[in-house]
């Protein structure tokens, strides 16, 4: 009956994250735990995304609603905490809450996992899991979860490529050299959901790069981003000097990028640069950080945009010559 509605609540258009809140209700009122944590699972993106907790603290809470590297399995897994699917500091995190067991619901469909719910539970006292209700949800709300994904994945491809089409129009205007950084970095800031975005221009006389555009957040901020950086130096130097973009899904991983204290100061995770070139020459670097790393498809796009930046860049550069 309560699966018949979630199906029926999908086919009307049921927002997605509702469909996982009315799921995880069943989840939690069949097992009777009193921790619940509903996940989607988005195409291109490696870590779960979650949409809700309950019964947290609200300090645990806003940790796992920043990443939950859940690993969603195949089946239906009821195990103590040291048997869930989540890397060792997760498990930590949940203990030092004194949860001791769980229950992991992988939603599945055609196209693979498209979310979990989770419960958990504190003290010894074994799960209660009705499997083949548990089972059922696997597969009918996996299913229905995963066709609202694919089909808000389609609308997301349309929305973006016609914005992309637009702002090559824009950018293929006359325009001066300073409005049309702006608007490069404001478009590749809205395209990746960045936290910071930079425009570096290139001086190949000097072999330096100096930074002409920031978009970030507002301050107050204690850690200023550097105003320049040499061919080979940090992360945009290497990209000017190689010719070739980095991706950086875990910034600080990385020993080239050096800006880690400012990145950090400004929740930044993930740091991407492209190079852009104009007539087989460095104009200058595209540089974007993010809070968490990007989508294969976000960043095809932000690439591809990068390029009609570079020959927009270029021609404004150009213009500016002429004139003067």
């Amino acid at each position: 009956m309560v699966l018949d509605e979630l199906a029926h609540a999908a086919n009307a258009g049921c927002p997605t994250e509702e469909l996982l809140a009315r799921g995880l209700s069943l989840v939690l009122a069949v097992t009777r735990l009193p921790v619940g944590i509903a996940c989607l699972c988005p195409a291109g993106k490696e870590t779960p995304t979650v949409v809700e907790t309950r019964g947290l603290r609200p300090a645990t809470a806003r940790v796992v609603e920043r990443a939950f590297p859940l690993a969603v399995p195949d089946d239906l897994l009821v195990a103590a905490l040291p048997r869930l699917p989540v890397p060792p500091a997760t498990r930590d995190l949940l203990g030092a809450e004194g949860i001791s067991r769980g229950v992991v619901v992988p939603l599945l469909s055609a196209r693979g996992p498209s979310g979990a719910l989770v419960g958990l539970g504190r003290g010894r006292a074994a799960v209660r899991a009705p499997r083949t209700l548990l089972r059922s949800i696997t597969l009918e709300l996996g299913s229905a979860v995963g066709s609202t994904l694919f089909r808000q994945g389609l609308q997301a491809a349309n929305s973006d490529l016609l914005r992309l089409l637009t702002l090559v129009k824009i950018l293929g205007e006359p325009r001066s050299l300073e409005d049309t950084l702006t608007t490069v970095a404001a478009a590749a800031r809205s395209f990746a959901a960045a936290v910071a975005v930079d425009v570096w221009l290139a001086n190949t006389t000097t072999r330096q790069l100096y930074r002409i555009v920031l978009l970030e957040p507002p301050g107050p901020w204690r850690i200023d981003r550097a105003r320049s950086f040499a061919y080979g130096q940090s992360l945009v130097g290497w990209v000017a000097e190689t010719a070739k973009p980095a991706f950086l899904r875990v910034a600080f991983d990385d020993p080239r990028f050096r800006d880690q204290d400012w990145a950090r100061e400004r929740g930044i995770a993930s740091f991407y640069a492209f190079p852009l070139r104009f007539m087989d020459r460095l104009v200058g670097v595209l540089s974007v950080g993010t809070a968490a790393p990007v989508s294969s498809a976000q960043l095809s796009l932000v690439e591809a945009y990068s390029d009609h930046a570079a020959l927009a860049i270029g021609q404004a550069e150009l213009r500016r010559r002429l004139e003067t």
